[in-house]
């Protein structure tokens, strides 16, 4: 196994990554939500508001990102966003 997939392991057992199902439906709902309400506005591309969604439904209060776009995204629905 690789390293990384190592990391990945530890890193769930200790609890700091932690794996979530969603229903693909609600996914695709929910982005097509912020995809209409936010999308022409700052023109975010459709798997960055797929991550900003799943976000969402998983209850998350933080996000990471590194993208302007997105980082603006998460931050209109309420998310704090990080660096």
């Amino acid at each position: 196994m690789t390293q990384s997939l190592l990391k990945f392991e530890r890193d769930e057992v200790e609890g700091f990554l932690r794996f979530v199902a969603l229903e693909e439906q609600a996914i695709f709902e929910k982005a097509d939500q912020l995809s209409k309400r936010h999308g022409p506005e700052i023109g975010v591309r459709y798997l960055d508001i797929l991550h900003v969604a799943s976000a969402l439904l998983i209850g998350a209060q933080r996000f990471l990102t590194f993208d302007a776009r997105q980082g603006e995204l998460a931050t209109m629905t309420g998310l704090q966003v990080k660096p």
